[in-house]
């Protein structure tokens, strides 16, 4: 809803900024929006966080500094925030786009056996993705399946058109050889059950290994978490603390065991749970 109002506004301005985008990535991410609606959004939003981080500014060092300066001040700030907010506009497809695909390599062999079940009684094409579109445990399976369906329905593309369309913008190349190979089978009039079941056994045979390396890599994190963060900072607030018995204790020494404890321990804990969940195998 927001390109609505966005586009009117800032159309003499979307030429110049629409060349940062890609619409490949837009449409890799699933973000329905042609490249003139998402340039549009991010000039608006980032105009608005702009003005309102460069007001905040300025109420803040006009209490600080003369009056020009705090202008000066605010215009630099409302530049800088302008640019790191388009920046992150032109960065978040790319976000999505491999959020998707994580997704969708982790849960292909379980669509693609569920689909050969499907195909192997008798429904056909558009009936398999029909039901997967009603997949919402496999969310993203499940949204490619429901713009095919939707593709066909309200756009009257054919089944291979269609299937070519979402080849054309999926962010995995698993999902886009088997949707290849699906349009390829019903073409040319081969066995799609057999074309799925033996890509889902593939398929699966690669997560296993996935998930097999997964597990040696969660055991050396583990490993380095216990020994680095949970021994290094008791390791840490011993020493310190046989220092200050010896020496006496100082505000700096006080102040590196409130950081290790406040701050390095939780932020150490953080950054290791970001890293389990970007390598698990294991969302769908």
């Amino acid at each position: 809803m927001l390109e609505i109002v966005a586009v009117p506004i800032f159309r003499p301005l979307i030429p110049y900024f629409s060349k940062l985008f890609s619409i490949e990535e837009i449409k890799k991410a699933g973000l329905n929006y042609t490249i003139e609606e998402w340039t549009a959004i991010s000039i608006f939003v980032s105009v608005f966080f702009s003005v309102f981080i460069s007001i905040f500014s300025f109420v803040f060092l006009i209490l600080l500094y003369p009056i020009i300066y705090s202008i000066l001040f605010s215009i630099l700030i409302f530049f800088i925030s302008f640019s790191i907010s388009i920046f992150s506009f032109k960065l978040y497809p790319g976000f999505l786009m491999d959020e998707r695909k994580k997704r969708l390599d982790n849960s292909i062999h379980y669509a693609s056996l569920y689909m050969s079940t499907i195909a192997g009684s008798g429904a056909p094409p558009q009936t398999v993705f029909r039901i997967m579109s009603k997949m919402k445990d496999l969310r993203e399976v499940s949204k490619i399946s429901s713009n095919i369906i939707r593709d066909m329905n309200i756009f009257g593309l054919s089944l291979s058109e269609a299937l070519k369309r979402e080849a054309k913008y999926s962010p995995s190349e698993k999902m886009k050889e088997m949707l290849w190979g699906i349009r390829t089978i019903i073409t040319s009039g081969g066995n799609l059950q057999n074309y799925l079941l033996d890509k889902g056994r593939r398929y699966l045979n690669e997560y296993k290994r996935s998930l097999e390396d997964y597990s040696k890599t969660m055991s050396m994190l583990i490993e380095v978490y216990t020994t680095v963060v949970i021994v290094g900072a008791i390791f840490a607030i011993v020493l310190s603390s046989l220092m200050g018995t010896i020496s006496g204790f100082t505000p700096t020494m006080k102040l590196f065991q409130y950081l290790t404890l406040i701050v390095g321990l939780p932020v150490a804990t953080l950054i290791f749970i970001v890293v389990i969940k970007i390598i698990s195998p294991l969302e769908v």
